[in-house]
């Protein structure tokens, strides 16, 4: 994260910590008026039993108003909430740039041990390039975000929409984070919840609904009957107890009912709130326009559903369930309402699930390109492979990065990069497959130019203990290299990345391997680099010089025996190695 995002989150954070602090007193004071009117309601209510001084109606006065609190508090929390999760989500913002990893979602389940490059590129581990972009609201955002990390080729016209769409988001920094904030501490899926719910849940019959509509339409009619001194006051009183024991009689199944259709209502909530969050800004990018209408289309079932849970949240409190209950039989009906709506959209779910996957991989991507105002956006060339100016690792601080430039335009061919240890030949191979992996799913890549065609990508970088299953280190190796070559043979354009290949055998051995392996290789259809301690693989570039050029990385000594990285890439091999000076300054100390 640069500086200016830094400034901008902190006085963001300012003005959000005001606006918190004020619903939360609006709360306070709507709780202490919910708690006075409920008990001057009861005490009312006894006073009337004993005395019946006045008409019964007047009994109603301090429950509606009661109810009228409940419904205005209701709208005061919404926005204490809102305001409260977009305070945690800048506020997470500034501590991440701080390198606090524990917010936000790195979802290290998702590392893959066997993926081509995934493990040895850190893409999923904490910190790393995911969760540096992951600010998705929705699993099916996450799930997206991931697909796109871990398959890099896909066709130009999909980049530069996705790109397009980012760069339309990246100033709308208010839209942006008002949909992060929906959900981004723990975000679900409308699809699996609400699949689940309509498999579990039996909906009440429509003859049960039509005799709860009949018997609260004769309670409220005996209330009014009663009120104008026509029938005694049992009568009412005696239907509003069987109408609420009726309820109760069922409790334990309308709860459990409840308990999972509330599971499928929060859900909903977060693609009703994406919805009511996108539905005022005019999108020019095509892909944004098109999300906007998939989400939007059903806005009025989106109003319905919204209404529906209203309504649940009302019934949370003990009066309002206690009187909808005893007059309108409220938990039938919102029963029966919830699983029409279900039965009745369930198929059009799936569309807005993509739909909201996308806009919420798009905004986590814009986060991540404003974050990084430095970045630029790259630009695709089907006459190269990847041609890059001043290109540094993404995760590396700006004020530590040393950019360094590259380019490879044909298949058939590898960079051997040699140098000293720490120098900065792994860095480097992995700044390449990172920036590489983020131009071909349309964000932002650190560099001052990028020019790239996408391709696909294996590496061969570092072995995992867990890849070994009991097996050598050597025999885990080529197991990895017989995987590069099966994946190259079925691919018609691919960049491979190696660091230190053979590592589990003999110096002589390796070496002969690693010619074996390279002279391979490029006959099929990749592009190469590896990074070596094995100055004499250079020789390659002398028989082969259209297959093979070289590179290193160097370092200086100075009088007190202390060594100096440059970290930029130089066209040769490397005629310095620091191993033993290493040595040496820990056998010292």
């Amino acid at each position: 994260m640069d500086s200016k995002a830094l400034l901008f989150y902190k006085d963001k954070l300012n003005a959000l910590s005001k606006e918190v602090n004020k619903y939360n007193n609006i709360n306070k004071y709507t709780a202490v008026a919910k708690l006075v009117s409920f008990v001057f309601a009861v005490g009312l209510f006894i006073f009337w039993y004993f005395n019946s001084i006045f008409n019964i109606l007047f009994l109603t006065v301090p429950f509606l108003v009661y109810i009228f609190l409940v419904i205005f508090g209701q709208k005061y929390i919404d926005l204490y909430a809102r305001y409260k999760s977009l305070h945690e989500l800048i506020s997470d913002e500034i501590s991440f740039f701080n390198k606090d990893y524990n917010v936000f979602r790195p979802n290290t389940h998702f590392i893959d041990y066997n993926h081509n490059y995934a493990y040895d590129l850190d893409i999923f581990e904490k910190g790393a390039i995911y969760h540096s972009i992951n600010r998705c609201t929705t699993a099916d955002g996450e799930e997206l975000l991931k697909q796109l990390l871990l398959s890099p080729k896909r066709n130009n016209e999909d980049i530069i929409k996705i790109q397009d769409s980012v760069k339309e988001m990246i100033p709308l920094r208010e839209l942006s984070h008002n949909i992060s904030s929906i959900s981004y501490k723990n975000p679900v899926s409308l699809d699996n919840f609400i699949k689940a719910v309509s498999r579990d849940i039996t909906p009440p019959k429509k003859s049960t609904v039509i005799y709860a509509y009949i018997s609260a339409s004769i309670t409220i009619l005996s209330l009014i009957a009663y009120s104008l001194g026509l029938i005694p006051s049992f009568i009412p009183l005696g239907l509003f107890i069987y109408q609420f024991a009726t309820a109760s009689l069922f409790a334990k199944k309308t709860n459990d009912e409840y308990a999972k259709l509330n599971k499928a209502n929060n859900a909903a909530k977060i693609y009703l709130l994406i919805s009511e969050t996108i539905k005022d800004t005019d999108f020019q990018s095509e892909m944004l326009k098109s999300i906007k209408n998939d989400i939007c289309a059903l806005s009025s079932k989106i109003k319905e559903l919204q209404k529906i849970n209203r309504e649940f949240d009302q019934r949370n409190s003990g009066l309002y369930y206690l009187i909808s209950n005893g007059l309108l039989l409220k938990d039938i009906i919102l029963s029966y309402k919830i699983n029409k709506w279900i039965k009745e959209n369930i198929n059009d779910i799936p569309a807005w699930n993509k739909a909201a996957a996308y806009i919420d991989v798009i905004n986590s991507i814009s986060v991540f390109g404003y974050n990084n105002s430095d970045f630029i956006f790259p630009a695709i060339n089907e006459s190269t492979i990847i041609k890059a100016e001043n290109m540094s690792h993404p995760l590396i601080e700006s004020s530590k990065r040393i950019g360094n430039n590259i380019e490879i335009s044909k298949i058939h061919k590898f960079l051997i990069i040699t140098g000293a240890n720490m120098a900065g030949k792994s860095t480097f191979i992995r700044s390449i497959g990172v920036n590489l992996i983020l131009a071909s799913m349309g964000a932002p890549v650190c560099a001052s130019s990028f020019e790239f065609s996408s391709v696909d990508i294996f590496s061969s970088m570092r072995t995992s203990d867990k890849l070994m299953d009991s097996s050598s280190y050597f025999h885990a190796e080529l197991q990895r290299l017989k995987l590069l070559k099966e994946n190259a043979e079925k691919s018609e354009k691919m960049l491979v990345l190696l660091d230190e290949i053979l590592k589990g055998t003999n110096s002589q051995d390796k070496l002969q391997g690693s010619k074996l392996v390279l002279l391979k290789f490029i006959k099929l259809n990749i592009t190469g680099i590896l990074a070596t301690h094995d100055t004499a693989l250079g020789s390659l570039s002398e028989e082969y010089k259209e297959n093979f050029e070289n590179y290193f990385f160097d370092f200086e000594v100075d009088k007190s025996g202390e060594m100096h990285f440059d970290y930029k890439l130089k066209k040769g091999v490397s005629n310095n190695m620091n191993a033993s000076i290493l040595l040496k300054n820990v056998l010292n100390d």
